[in-house]
């Protein structure tokens, strides 16, 4: 992989389970670090194919977030958890690993539904 790449750091965060003052249960979102990657989108005619035969509304955008393997395997990224960057949130959908480099891994996003 080659670094010039890797232009962004973003955050990673996980939903948490909390009480508030009074012990009332609380869900929030924790940091559970940070990593660099290269972003990307689907854009085109091939994003509004996918989003339909996915059955999800058009307003959803996906992105792909590339980033090293190791360093996303040591965080335990996952779907369920969000990536924000840049004052935006974007739900974890799944980690993919290049088969062809093997250092190499993509987080895919959605980032428009409800990332609350």
């Amino acid at each position: 992989m080659i670094a010039s790449e890797l232009t962004s750091v973003v955050l990673v965060q996980r939903q948490a389970a909390g009480t508030d003052p009074e012990g009332q249960p609380q869900m929030g979102w924790e940091d559970v670090g940070q990593l660099w990657a290269g972003i990307a989108n689907e854009t085109g005619l091939g994003a509004i194919r996918s989003s339909v035969a996915a059955g999800l509304p058009a307003s959803i955008a996906r992105y792909s977030f590339l980033v090293r393997f190791a360093d996303a395997a040591a965080l335990a990224v996952d779907a369920g958890m969000r990536i924000v960057h840049d004052g935006l949130v974007f739900e974890v959908k799944g980690l993919i690993r290049d088969l062809k480099d093997r250092d190499r891994a993509y987080l895919l996003t959605e980032q428009g539904g409800n990332s609350g």
